[in-house]
């Protein structure tokens, strides 16, 4: 069966109630909570009440309470041309979920047409027919006088194929205004008709649709705090588990196909095989087993091409690492995710998920979580921060650098930004940390592979980002120049 908070009968019934409670009444305010909730605060011989109206393309309802108590500074006052007037009357429409409040020649209606939902401040004199548009379709109510509850109406409101006893049962509960609250199928709850085993029951449909609301929020805070949550955790476990992809694969790439100490180490055991001049080596491994392809500079000669293989191992150790350092550290959020996501599903109301919530995000200091994001080494106390990716470029020298940090990068060449941190307001920084930062920037450039290459350096507010460019494209206003070895800090 259909959920029925947005039927004919009970839109019916509500505006009946208002009939006996409205009239003479004043209009104090009107304001919106958000673009779906409406609130309308009357008053009446001394007495205030407040009607509310929600209006989504999925959920619609109303209901009526005897106070608001939330900040007023948050709402947006609407309707001000009905505000501090009289109500004359409540019209109900003939097998419409409409219905409208007059104040004399102003009338507020309310069109509860699902994903056309409207309410309308109109002028217009109607007595027995009203006409309106919306999005350039007319409408045409008839006010109705008495219930409709025919068999065929009901029928058609219900949904098809009902049988007859089904159908003269629900119209009879109708008819006798025996309302209440049940879960459907879907866990979902429902606002029906003649029910005996449901979570509330009663013959006053404002108490129902106010037990309906509450329900509803409830359920819908805890379903949207549920939903996020979730989603969150499962996109941080994605990308925790194809991070440590990442990094298995590289350092695979590191000890098995770009093994240089293996490289150098081969070169010396067969410097008496190895022609003057060879570019490319083919040498059994030490086990006999395979073959290693090592590349060589035609222009070194095999001791120098064995030296410089050696070097680039130095540097190689200290990836894996950095690399075995970032992959324990990325296990240990993917074992804090799956015990989240294990948490979450034994959250059964939402307080449990508000605590949890706090441990998944909890507060911190903005700059703390902004470094965390970035390479870091530290050097004569100074701390050596290292964009990973264009887009995280970007983070740290638009977002985390201050304007008299130390900004370095390869000239020319794409690669990290790098950023020295200062202790306070300087703009002297020691050389030896300028250079051992200059080697870290050449490192993660595209220049890794030569012996030397420039990196360019100068205070972070000298740099800027012109507007449209791509991620990670500055623009230096003052640089100094340096020749730095690509190699990471001992």
């Amino acid at each position: 069966m259909k959920n029925l908070v947005l039927s004919h009968f009970t839109t019916y019934y509500f505006v009946e109630s208002l009939q006996n409670i409205l009239p003479e009444a004043m209009l104090v305010d009107a304001f919106s909570v958000s673009s779906k909730q409406h609130v309308f605060h009357f008053e009446k011989n001394e007495d205030s009440f407040f009607i509310i109206v929600y209006l989504s393309g999925t959920d619609t309802f109303f209901w009526m309470q005897n106070d608001y108590a939330k900040p007023r500074s948050k709402y947006n006052s609407t309707f001000r041309n009905c505000i501090g007037k009289q109500v004359s009357q409540v019209v109900a429409f003939a097998h419409e979920r409409s219905f409208a409040i007059s104040f004399g020649s102003q009338h507020l209606l309310f069109a509860l047409f699902g994903r056309h939902n409207s309410i309308m401040n109109m002028d217009e004199h109607f007595e027995n027919e009203w006409h309106f548009s919306i999005k350039n379709v007319t409408f045409s109510f008839q006010v109705a006088h008495k219930l409709a509850a025919e068999s065929e109406f009901v029928g058609k409101v219900l949904g098809k194929n009902i049988p007859l006893q089904v159908l003269e049962n629900m119209q009879n509960a109708i008819v006798a205004g025996n309302f209440c609250l049940q879960y459907n199928s879907q866990s979902k709850i429902e606002f029906t008709y003649g029910h005996a085993n449901c979570l509330y029951n009663s013959h006053n449909v404002l108490d129902c649709l106010r037990e309906y609301a509450r329900i509803w929020f409830r359920e819908n805070h805890y379903n949207e705090t549920y939903t996020r949550l979730e989603k969150q955790l499962l996109r941080d476990k994605s990308k925790y588990e194809k991070a440590i992809a990442a990094a298995e694969q590289q350092l695979q790439q590191i000890e098995v196909v770009l093994n240089y100490r293996l490289w150098a180490d081969l070169i010396m055991a067969n410097l008496h095989e190895i022609t003057k001049g060879a570019t490319l080596l083919k040498l059994p491994d030490f086990s006999d087993t395979e073959t290693v392809e090592i590349p060589m500079r035609k222009n070194l000669n095999p001791q120098e091409n064995a030296a410089r293989y050696y070097r680039k191992s130095k540097n190689q150790e200290k990836e894996k690492e950095l690399l075995q350092n970032r992959m324990d550290q990325l296990f240990e959020k993917l074992e804090n995710v799956d015990e989240y996501l294990a948490q979450l599903r034994h959250c059964s109301d939402i307080k449990a998920l508000q605590l949890l919530d706090k441990k998944v995000n909890p507060a911190s200091e903005t700059k703390k979580q902004l470094e965390s994001k970035f390479i870091e080494f530290e050097v004569m106390g100074y701390k050596i921060l290292v964009g990973r990716n264009a887009k995280n470029n970007d983070e740290l020298t638009t977002g985390a650098a201050a304007k008299n940090d130390l900004w370095l990068h390869a000239k020319d060449l794409s690669g990290s930004h790098v950023v020295i941190r200062n202790k306070g307001s300087e703009t002297n920084f020691p050389k030896n940390v300028i250079e051992v930062a200059a080697s870290v920037a050449a490192y993660y450039s595209k220049g890794r592979q030569q012996e030397f290459c420039l990196v360019s350096y100068t205070l972070r507010k000298y740099v800027r980002k012109p507007k449209g460019a791509p991620a990670g494209a500055v623009l230096l206003d003052r640089e100094t120049v340096l020749l730095a070895r690509p190699e990471l800090p001992n």
